[in-house]
């Protein structure tokens, strides 16, 4: 599953207009950093390693840049990784790749 701007730019992140719909999530604006697949063990989830690997990844892609959260992607995310998604970004309309 890929989700891509539309032709001629494709919304804006900042207008909130949808580019693409996939499944219950909005594809907006451009990403900087993806997560392509991520799994933390059952007993080890609520306790903020998933966030400390998305994290470290958004603060060290770029050397000299740090990815806003909310430029952070993720790809063919589950339903749990919607709700990490919205819960990580602060946004509904989180991005996918």
């Amino acid at each position: 599953m890929r989700c891509e701007p539309s032709v001629g730019g494709g919304a804006s992140h900042r207008s909130r207009e949808p580019a693409a719909e996939v499944d219950d999530a909005w594809c907006v604006g451009s990403s900087f950093c993806g997560v392509q697949f991520f799994w933390v063990a059952e007993p080890h989830r609520r306790r903020g390693v998933g966030r400390a690997m998305v994290e470290l990844a958004r603060q060290r892609v770029s050397y000299g840049f740090e990815v806003p959260s909310e430029h952070v992607a993720f790809s063919e995310p589950t339903a749990l990784g919607k709700l990490f998604a919205r819960r990580y970004t602060g946004r509904e309309d989180f991005l996918i790749f």
